[in-house]
């Protein structure tokens, strides 16, 4: 079973092998929108990662609903795996993985 975490982690395609570490989309075998869809979400967070941890407070807002978008990224990837993966959800802006 693949253990996958989605993020959009400053380095990162947006999902990783929890194990082994970043994947890109297209080799699992997404569907291209989702794919491109998880791509801008990446494209969105990146501004909020080099924020101090004190200062994302004034951004909860925004980190608010990127979050909510990387959380049915997350569940689309889960329903496109079904029980062949194990797939979690780390928000970059607030430091901590968050259920699905």
């Amino acid at each position: 079973m693949r253990c996958l975490v989605v993020d959009a982690d400053y380095r990162g395609t947006g999902i990783k092998d929890e194990f082994t570490g970043q994947l890109t989309p297209e080799s699992l075998g997404l569907p291209q929108d989702l794919v491109e869809r998880i791509s801008k979400w990446v494209s969105d967070y990146q501004p909020i990662i080099p924020i101090p941890t004190k200062e994302r407070k004034k951004h909860l807002n925004k980190i608010e609903e990127l979050d909510k978008v990387g959380l049915d990224l997350a569940r689309s990837v889960k329903a496109h795996f079904g029980n062949n993966a194990n797939v979690k959800y780390f928000s970059e802006g607030r430091l901590k993985q968050m259920l699905i």
